[in-house]
């Protein structure tokens, strides 16, 4: 984000921000903003491609040119998702974003919707099982191959892509909005006084110090934490992992933060579907445990996902690639600003694996990622005699008058 030709903030995890950030969307809004998310079950039965797009995967090897739209919301990114309007005396704001292919997934088609809701017509097909979820670029999948005598065989492909691309056509949808002249001259008098202040978030993700392994171990990080609201935990499975991830199968987890002690205070597990508290922590860190909203269906499956790693195939859409953990945290029991301290702390995920869990199973997994959630303010210092604008990120205590 630049504002009058002057960096102020830059994110290196775009993917693992937006795969943070569309985990809050409820069922709704993911079923009905179709350029902008996808629910697997939507392409599994070739219902709706959203920003994808559907391609004709042949026998052989198959080169294809791919045309994908997609709308991006500017609340997707998170420092300006508290911004509706800005001044016209508010200066220059630009965006920049470097796309790429590290967060792209792809994933086979099953029966289309005319035949799923044809049961004499389904009865008569052998349907193997193919893979029933997302799964990164790169990494292989089971699909359909061919079709013949009612059956449908079934093999192992690989898809990649070259990372070469072309923006065909690229335009902005931006609401105005016009005011007196005499109330926007007040406006500017009264903010060459004081600064226009959106309070708004940033997330900052790290990797952690090392791998964890079977059985008990811990992975650490020492990090200052300035208003932190939430916590959230990644566990990718290989290094070109940004937006997939599943349950590692953690038997019991917890992060120990120093002198803030436990976060959660008891240890919890991620396998058990007759204990609410994962659940419930999750999303109390999304803040979606009111009565009107809630996760959607692919996070909830991945949260009370209890299949291994790799187990990726079935006969019907059960994606669980969403799964990660939220810890809320607070320092005066009301869940305002958090974790908030002056010096660094280390904070340590310690946790127990089971020893049968794909997860550890596999050598060349990355650290987890942890990501704190801070509160943030962008303030606008209007200048006199024409000079630009003064446009900083900083820190915002909301507990402080000042």
């Amino acid at each position: 984000i630049l504002t009058n030709g002057i960096s102020i903030y830059t994110q290196n995890f775009a993917p693992e921000e937006s795969f943070i950030t569309a985990c809050g969307v409820n069922e709704s809004v993911k079923r009905a903003d179709i350029f902008s998310r996808v629910r697997h079950k939507d392409v599994y039965h070739q219902k709706v491609h959203g920003c994808g797009c559907f391609v004709d995967w042949g026998t052989d090897t198959t080169t294809a040119e791919l045309k994908i739209p997609l709308k991006i919301d500017l609340r997707r990114f998170l420092p300006l998702s508290n911004i509706k309007y800005l001044p016209a005396f508010a200066g220059k704001f630009e965006l920049k974003i470097m796309f790429g292919t590290q967060g792209m997934v792809y994933c086979p088609c099953g029966p289309d919707m005319t035949l799923k809701h044809n049961a004499k017509a389904l009865s008569t097909l052998t349907l193997p099982e193919i893979t029933c979820e997302f799964t990164q670029i790169g990494d292989p999948i089971t699909c359909y191959t061919s079709f013949a005598s009612n059956i449908f065989t079934a093999d192992t492909r690989t898809c990649t892509v070259d990372r070469q691309y072309n923006i065909t056509d690229a335009y902005s949808v931006i609401p105005n909005f016009g005011i007196d002249q005499p109330i926007y001259n007040a406006l500017v008098q009264r903010y060459m006084g004081q600064e226009l202040i959106f309070p708004t978030q940033a997330l900052n993700i790290s990797p952690t110090s090392s791998q964890l392994a079977a059985g008990k171990s811990s992975s650490t990080l020492t990090a200052t934490p300035r208003f932190i609201d939430s916590i959230f935990l990644l566990f990718p499975l290989k290094p070109n992992h940004h937006t997939v991830f599943k349950n590692p199968w953690f038997q019991s987890l917890q992060l120990r933060c120093g002198g803030y002690g436990n976060v959660p205070t008891v240890s919890f597990d991620t396998i058990c579907k007759t204990d609410p508290t994962f659940i419930e922590i999750c999303q109390n860190a999304m803040n979606v445990n009111g009565l009107q909203c809630g996760f959607n269906k692919d996070v909830f499956n991945s949260l009370v996902n209890d299949g291994n790693y790799n187990d990726t195939i079935d006969t019907y859409s059960h994606d669980c690639t969403n799964f990660f953990v939220g810890l809320p945290t607070e320092t005066d029991n009301t869940f305002q600003q958090g974790q908030s301290s002056n010096t660094p702390i280390t904070y340590e995920i310690s946790s127990y694996v089971s020893p049968e869990s794909d997860y550890v199973k596999e050598a060349n997994r990355p650290p987890p990622r942890i990501c704190f959630l801070n509160d943030i303010i962008i303030s606008i210092h209007v200048q006199s005699n024409g000079l630009p604008p003064v446009v900083e990120i900083g820190e915002y205590d909301i507990t402080s008058r000042d």
